[in-house]
């Protein structure tokens, strides 16, 4: 069965849905940043910490952007003509989805190059293991 939902409805969802889910990864930051603040300082990893901090800026920062997105729209928008808002969100050039989708992309690529170094370390710094997984990164980053 297939709906047929308004591009502007879906978008509306969607930051709903994204909202509620930002929620939960709030707290999953802040768990794992006390774990990591717990370890003793000999075991704290860098790595693992710098990612996870730009992971939570460039999330926090695409939430930000569709807030942005979503007033443009709703808001700002509603009466320009007789799209209004539909036309708003049909448009693929808006600065604002792309520069989001950009973030996203770049929050893609630090988790998945998180993964490729922790499967570094854990099979000891074994190359060869990490030919498929930097084989998908590179074709994800060219996307």
């Amino acid at each position: 069965m297939v709906y047929d939902i308004p591009l502007d409805v879906a978008n509306l969802l969607g930051y709903a849905f994204a909202m509620f889910l930002y929620g939960g990864y709030c707290i999953v930051f802040a768990i794992t940043i006390r774990c990591l603040a717990l370890r003793t300082r000999k075991g704290r990893s860098k790595v693992v910490f710098s990612t996870m901090l730009g992971l939570f800026l460039a999330t926090t920062t695409t939430i930000v952007l569709c807030t942005i997105d979503n007033y443009n729209g709703w808001i700002k928008r509603r009466n320009d003509g007789p799209g209004g808002t539909l036309d708003y969100f049909r448009d693929p050039r808006n600065a604002i989805r792309v520069t989001r989708d950009f973030l996203l992309l770049c929050a893609a690529l630090m988790a998945d190059g998180l993964i490729c170094w922790r499967l570094l370390v854990i099979w000891a710094h074994n190359y060869w293991v990490l030919i498929f997984p930097v084989f998908l990164l590179v074709a994800e980053g060219g996307t």
